[in-house]
């Protein structure tokens, strides 16, 4: 087991990570003509320009933004609007600006990025509970990671967006921060049924988690989250079954973890592809993460147990 750093996990999160790491700038927040719902009041949308996908292709695309010069802000709730080629979504900061407004990003690490919220597709909108926040700095760097699949016979050209609201008053807000729990490296026997596998880890630091965002492929059938002051005494926090590799919610949960609790994730899978499958970040390989949303995220916490 390794705890990993932000800028690591923030790579691994919903598993792949975006950029070259050259320089550039990011357009302000605005960006293009909002989508429906508009942004709240206090806050912005997150606007992508348009993108098209063949039939049958997959991408990743990223999309840079510039969080509002004036004061720091902390994000209260997120309100995802996709269009129909969202597999999933992560919103990070970066240490350095984007290579350019708009890029294809498909290499697994990006050592600039931390983790501020993902979900899956068919997300719903995330309430933070009151006095936390996803706390972002004044001129913050931003970026969003897409991945895109288009299952159709033709070509889909779509936008999609993030509706930000921020709190009234940063200042009183703790900080949020996710936690990643799952295996980075296995394999899928051709031909297994219920194939099970179990990451266990020691939690690193008191976390007061308030959300669990399940993520696995299209031949998933099943993920379970147990936690518990030690393994026997662990108990099911969490359970999504049947698995719906085009519907991977953001579940409220409500649960405090103390430092050297113990945790795992389990994910099960039924693989009749006529080959092994691997991890790996397309969505014909397999992936197994159970994502962790609490507070209070002090500077510089570990984000998640990776290996």
């Amino acid at each position: 087991m390794r705890h990993f750093p932000p800028v690591l996990v923030g790579a691994v999160l919903l598993l792949s990570a975006c950029g070259d790491g050259s320089s550039g700038g990011g357009p302000d927040a605005a960006g293009p003509t909002l989508l429906d719902p508009p942004p709240p009041a206090n806050g912005l949308q997150l606007t992508t320009p348009e993108y098209t996908l063949q039939p049958g292709e997959e991408k990743y695309l990223c999309f840079s933004f510039r969080a509002p010069a004036e004061a720091a802000n902390a994000i209260i709730h997120l309100q995802p609007i996709d269009g129909a080629l969202v597999h999933h979504k992560i919103l990070v900061q970066t240490a350095a600006p984007s290579p350019a407004p708009a890029y294809e990003c498909n290499t697994l690490f990006d050592l600039n990025w931390t983790p501020v919220w993902a979900a899956g597709a068919g997300a719903n909108p995330l309430e933070l509970p009151a006095g936390a926040g996803f706390v972002l700095p004044p001129s913050a760097d931003l970026v969003i990671q897409y991945h895109l699949q288009n299952a159709q016979d033709q070509a889909i050209t779509e936008r999609s967006a993030i509706n930000l609201t921020f709190a009234d008053d940063p200042t009183m807000i703790e900080p949020a921060g996710v936690f990643v729990v799952g295996p980075a490296s296995f394999t899928i026997p051709s031909g297994s049924v219920d194939f099970t596998l179990g990451h266990e880890c020691t939690v690193p630091l008191d976390m007061n988690v308030f959300a669990i965002l399940p993520h696995m492929h299209k031949l998933g059938t099943k993920l379970e989250f147990e936690h518990g002051a030690t393994v026997g005494t662990a108990t099911q926090l969490y359970q999504i079954d049947p698995w719906a590799f085009g519907d991977q919610p953001l579940a409220p949960v409500s649960a405090t973890f103390a430092t050297g609790d113990f945790m795992r994730s389990t994910c099960h899978w039924t693989n009749m592809t006529g080959g092994d499958v691997t991890f790996g970040e397309s969505s014909d390989n397999e992936m197994c993460f159970s994502v962790l949303f609490y507070y209070p995220a002090p500077a510089n916490a570990p984000s998640g147990c990776v290996n």
